[in-house]
């Protein structure tokens, strides 16, 4: 729309390597953190909001999502659903009602969240399962990773294991994007007292997409509700073989 201007992330500074951005940040495991995206998944559960993301809590479910479409179409029933850095099961949740019959959910996550995870779980008979480990998973039949690899010290291990399981799709969402690969430390307000600073590098496409061989990417998209600067794109990638 014209007059609107870009929306930004916001974050701080410019960093060599991923130890000078932690020393200024917190970090996403953060008790803060942990505890308001719990606090959001419960109100999640009890039904007093609709939809879950990034420890907020909304009335609806944005309308449009591209991830609701993919799911719906490469879904199959009993398939195995591998949500890396997932959270406390948000997707899984907001999008039940899109997941067939038998589906075996996994989040994989840090110590952290798994700990919590698997004790909300345990008391409330949640269907995820938590684990700490992709590289321990044998079948998997698709795998979803929102809003995570830029956060990684070194995302190749976690793509290399992804595409070494062969999903036959593997669903990258809400990927910030750059031109070069650099770090910088981005503030979140609202977790807990003060705001949590965390360690993020925006990717760069061609050497994400290099390190998915035998894939191609069958789509493309952003979110509305994403910043602008840097660009968030998700892709789809689906099994050449």
């Amino acid at each position: 729309m014209k007059g609107v201007l870009p929306s930004r992330l916001p974050m701080e500074g410019t960093y060599s390597t991923y130890p000078e951005a932690l020393d200024k940040a917190t970090g996403y495991d953060s008790i803060g953190i942990a505890l308001q995206v719990e606090a959001t998944v419960r109100a999640l559960l009890r039904g007093d909001i609709a939809y879950e993301r990034d420890g907020t809590g909304y009335q609806q479910i944005p309308e449009g999502l591209m991830l609701r479409k993919l799911l719906s179409t490469y879904l199959r029933p009993g398939d195995v659903v591998v949500d890396f850095g997932g959270g406390l099961g948000g997707t899984f949740l907001n999008h039940a009602d899109l997941f067939p019959s038998g589906c075996r959910k996994i989040v994989v996550e840090q110590p952290l969240f798994v700990e919590r995870g698997r004790a909300l779980a345990a008391s409330i008979g949640l269907d995820i399962q938590f684990s700490e480990r992709l590289d321990v998973l044998s079948r998997v039949d698709v795998v979803l990773a929102s809003c995570v690899l830029q956060y990684l010290e070194n995302y190749d291990p976690a793509i290399v294991s992804m595409v070494a399981m062969r999903p036959r799709a593997i669903i990258l969402d809400r990927i910030a994007l750059a031109g070069r690969e650099r770090w910088h430390v981005q503030v979140c307000e609202g977790y807990g007292e003060g705001a949590a600073r965390i360690p993020i590098r925006p990717l760069l496409r061609r050497r994400l997409v290099k390190l998915i061989p035998g894939y191609r990417v069958a789509a493309e998209w952003s979110n509305a509700f994403d910043p602008d600067i840097p660009t968030h794109r998700g892709f789809l990638f689906l099994h050449e073989g």
